[in-house]
């Protein structure tokens, strides 16, 4: 079946391998975070919470969501079985086109002015992570996924992971 043939051990070896070399990232441990975070305790901690209850339900959607970007295309299929070292930038795309969670909510630490609008500080800004991942402006064909237009070097999507804790406060 098409299940069996995409979910053979060489890509599943691939996608556990790319999860681990972020979960081994020394600057991306919560250690790191804290130490380098203007946080008070209670923000860090609420922080946290949201990473760790939102995490089961946003790993699920993005590997799912890469895998059926994997299944229906046999070409795609044979393209990462072929080439290996494709894998973590079809990770990286499937991110951009399918991000775990499609806007998040923060709130502004500094008053600034974003295209012609006030935002106060502590003002509540919804960001939608699909819009800005798939920015004409950005990224060429933006609705279409390939994993070739996606490096590691030039990565320019936009995840959770991405948005500086300095810059924003849940």
């Amino acid at each position: 079946s098409d299940l069996d043939a995409v979910t053979d051990d060489s890509l599943m070896d691939g996608v556990r391998a790319s999860v681990a070399r972020t979960v081994a990232d020394a600057d991306a441990s919560l250690a790191t975070i804290r130490e380098n975070a203007d946080l008070s305790d209670v923000e860090f901690a609420s922080n946290v919470a949201i990473v760790l209850f939102g995490a089961l339900e946003t790993s699920e959607a993005m590997i799912t969501n890469l895998l059926w970007h994997v299944i229906r295309d046999p070409e795609l299929q044979r393209h990462l079985r072929a080439t290996p070292s494709r894998r973590d930038r079809a990770v990286d795309e499937s991110l951009r086109l399918e991000p775990g969670a499609a806007v998040v909510d923060r709130y502004a630490v500094v008053a600034t002015e974003l295209a012609g609008v006030e935002i106060g500080a502590g003002d509540p800004v919804t960001v939608s992570l699909t819009a800005a991942n798939r920015d004409p402006l950005f990224h060429a064909d933006p609705d279409r996924f390939s994993e070739r237009k996606s490096t590691r070097l030039n990565s320019s999507h936009t995840d959770i992971s991405r948005m500086p804790s300095s810059a924003c406060k849940q």
